[in-house]
């Protein structure tokens, strides 16, 4: 038990140099080697090595994962690594420039590589496991030495600890411990649960989100998700994380309710909304309906301000409008004498509407998203909707006299199922054309 707890120290003492960009000593009991983390490899760290590989018959390589060399063009004769001979003489600039992408573009003649398919792997295997758990690029140095040798690297500053002989000990598992878990209402996930775990070897922190009451005696639908800054927090351009995790917690609600988006029970789900709708226009077609419809129907279905509504519509000067939406899903937000103002999503894409709607939910009268609930929209709300700027190009005016159906509400729990269904009915333009002028008015 003893030992075995050493060994865990040492392996967790030898992801702590990683980081600090200090060389470790690893080793099977037969082979040893000396590593180093490119990404932490300092100049004069480097310039240490040389010194020693040009004083000691040594054959230095780079090991880096197996989907960097098949980005490199390198060959990989290991599953997993590939091992890189070095070029005489050989630079920092070099081993990093191949070991980081971010250098692609600042370098991206690389090349030609060679790489090694003899001799032992193992100690590489556990090095780019090591610099994984460290968080650092899977990248490593490796000078493979011997024994006798180890004075030699003590003097030049380069070792600071013993080695770990026992190799498999030094394997480093997760070991998770939960630290803390609360109820945390989250945009497309209000009834949520997040769970923190710490990684007790490398202290990293692992985040668990549980969207609705999960059901663990049957298959959960899950998604792994890495955190990103860039595109969670700031919202990048350049990344989508952000996006996806939007509709990851948007589809594993429509899942929850046994409704998929695209889907043909999704589209049965939205036309029982909007039969009366539908049969409206069946029913125009027969003798004495159509009056029927204008006069009683329509006269009957007011919208509200706050609340979601499909329907039928007719613009009255579509002849000058570039394209226009004969179904729109809209959120009331103002009447006024002759129509209404609206914000209609199916003028953004699916990933904005969540955007939005991420926003809204911040203003609804209640937290219980039933049938009572509704934007609490104000004066001061609209004044604040229309500087967040995916809005704008989704607001837009309806008059009541071009209604052609009556106006369907929609319940506040299914919000999140309405904004995924494709059933919008773009005139003039098509959907690809809409969406990328309401990104640029957005913008």
């Amino acid at each position: 038990m003893i030992a075995n707890l050493s060994n865990k120290l040492t392996a967790v003492r030898q992801i702590s140099d990683l980081r600090l960009g200090v060389p470790i000593l690893l080793g099977d009991q037969k082979n040893y080697a000396l590593i180093v983390s490119i990404e932490t490899l300092s100049m004069e760290t480097f310039q240490k090595l040389i010194e020693y590989i040009n004083s000691h018959n040594v054959d230095p390589y780079l090991a880096i994962t197996k989907n960097r060399a098949d980005f490199l063009n390198a060959r990989a004769y290991d599953e997993s690594i590939a091992r890189l001979k070095l070029p005489s003489p050989v630079s920092l600039n070099w081993l990093k420039s191949t070991a980081d992408p971010a250098e692609d573009f600042e370098d991206p003649l690389k090349g030609p590589y060679f790489s090694l398919r003899e001799g032992n792997s193992e100690i590489a295997k556990l090095a780019i496991h090591f610099c994984k758990k460290a968080e650092l690029l899977p990248a490593v140095l490796v000078l493979p030495i011997q024994s006798k040798d180890l004075k030699k690297l003590t003097r030049l500053g380069l070792l600071y600890q013993k080695i770990s002989e026992n190799f498999e000990s030094n394997k480093v598992d997760e070991n998770l411990t939960l630290v803390s878990t609360g109820r945390v209402p989250i945009p497309g996930g209000l009834n949520s649960k997040v769970s923190v775990f710490r990684d007790l070897n490398s202290l990293t922190e692992h985040y668990a989100i549980e969207i609705g009451n999960l059901d663990l005696s049957q298959p959960v639908l899950t998604r792994l998700h890495s955190a990103c800054f860039t595109g969670d927090i700031l919202h990048s351009l350049k990344c989508d994380c952000g996006e996806q995790l939007s509709l990851t917690i948007n589809k594993i609600q429509l899942e929850k309710k046994g409704i998929r988006p695209n889907s043909p029970a999704a589209r049965e789900w939205f036309f029982k909304k909007v039969r009366t709708s539908i049969l409206g226009r069946l029913f125009s077609r027969q003798p004495g309906r159509k009056k029927l419809l204008s006069a009683s129907e329509r006269a009957r279905a007011v919208p509200t301000v706050g609340r979601m509504y499909c329907y039928s519509y007719n613009p009255k000067y579509k002849n000058e409008l570039p394209y226009y939406d004969e179904f729109p899903l809209i959120f009331c937000i103002d009447t006024y004498g002759g129509g209404f103002l609206g914000i209609n999503l199916h003028y953004v894409s699916p990933t904005y509407r969540m955007v939005i709607m991420d926003s809204l939910s911040k203003i609804t009268n209640n937290k219980s998203y039933n049938e009572t609930t509704k934007l609490a929209v104000t004066y001061q709300t609209l004044k604040g909707l229309s500087k967040f700027g995916v809005i704008k190009p989704t607001v837009k005016r309806y008059l009541y006299s071009q209604v052609r159906s009556r106006f369907v509400h929609i319940n506040a729990d299914e919000w999140d199922i309405a904004i995924f269904l494709p059933v919008a009915n773009f005139k003039k333009a098509s959907q690809s054309k809409v969406w990328s002028d309401s990104l640029r008015e957005a913008n």
